[in-house]
């Protein structure tokens, strides 16, 4: 968590996290923001670690059984100075008092630097409008003729987890409208009764406080709608789009977590490209555009691209012939 982070009175930092958790932080920080924010060892939580003195390690997993497992084993082995242990949701009484019981065995007689952070990031922002809930096989948990009562019960929590996570976020608390019957109004039950127990209870009231408009003097909360569907309601609708430059990259390459695999048909070489629009400028104007205009607007970059090409080619001719040797060819590569 960037925020509990600013607060250590360290220069380094450990961060270690869970497959989970690492799709929630992929999209959003590289290596390079990692490094800025202190951070200078990121590994898997699962992964083998050595100890690392007077260090503190910010955790960022999800609060389930092996992740106290894991959490256990560290606090024994006393890999860290200080563990700041931030869950992507709240963890339930039965994990809690789990991971009290073994804190307090794989401690003995000693005592860790432990602090625990409830967070609402059980989603994934792929772009700055548009997150995802990242959940595999949702629609075959929901509908497959094997599917029970547990099973689709664990869905729709998972469901309701990310969505209020993401309504925290926003800080906003919706109108939610859905169709009678089906999984898409038990989300909307589930939902609703999450966000009335917490506005209920004055410790957790505070956690929808960007819902009111700062500017404005009367402070009219914001009430957006929030429409819940069953996927089955119309399925083939959503397979009938346009053709924008997106929408096709999606359908005719793997996509995951805005990266794309692309395999070469002649060498088998694999690629991945990023299609983050804070790197790729063309990519950021482009995406939502109809492809035919996408082929034009490259054919344009490319003669753009072709064009300072032989610009920095003339520029570096010229500082040959330049007793400075240095000026034009620096304006060149500028």
């Amino acid at each position: 968590d960037g925020g509990s982070a600013r607060q250590f009175n360290y220069n380094w930092k450990v961060l270690i996290y869970d497959e989970h958790c690492s799709d929630i932080l992929s999209p959003l920080l590289n290596v390079q923001e990692l490094r800025e924010l202190g951070v200078t060892l990121h590994m898997q939580i699962s992964s083998s670690r050595e100890n690392i003195e007077d260090v503190p390690a910010i955790y960022f997993v999800r609060p389930t059984q092996a992740s106290i497992d894991y959490l256990s084993e560290d606090l024994a082995k006393q890999l860290y100075d200080s563990y700041h242990l931030n869950f992507s949701c709240p963890m339930d009484r039965k994990l809690l008092e789990l991971l009290a019981t073994k804190y307090a065995d794989s401690c003995g007689n000693t005592t860790a630097n432990l602090r625990l952070y409830d967070q609402f990031l059980d989603f994934v922002s792929v772009e700055e409008d548009f997150f995802s809930l990242n959940l595999q096989n949702s629609f075959q948990q929901f509908f497959a003729q094997n599917a029970n009562e547990q099973v689709i019960g664990q869905a729709v929590a998972r469901v309701v987890d990310g969505l209020f996570a993401a309504l925290v976020t926003l800080g906003v608390i919706p109108t939610i409208q859905c169709p009678a019957g089906g999984a898409a109004e038990m989300v909307c039950q589930q939902l609703s009764n999450k966000i009335y127990r917490t506005l209920s209870n004055s410790k957790s009231s505070h956690l929808f406080s960007g819902d009111k408009d700062p500017g404005s003097s009367s402070a009219t909360p914001k009430r957006p709608v929030l429409v819940l569907f069953d996927r089955n309601i119309d399925i083939v609708q959503a397979l009938h789009h346009t053709s924008p430059y997106q929408a096709l990259t999606d359908d005719l390459f793997e996509t995951k977590l805005n990266r794309v695999k692309i395999v070469d048909s002649e060498s088998g070489a694999v690629s991945n490209v990023s299609l983050d629009g804070r790197i790729d400028k063309f990519w950021d104007v482009q995406c939502g555009e109809l492809f035919p205009n996408v082929v034009e607007a490259a054919e344009q970059e490319r003669k753009r691209l072709i064009g300072l090409e032989q610009e920095i080619k003339r520029k570096a001719q010229d500082s040959q012939s330049d007793m400075g040797g240095t000026s034009n060819l620096h304006d060149a590569v500028s």
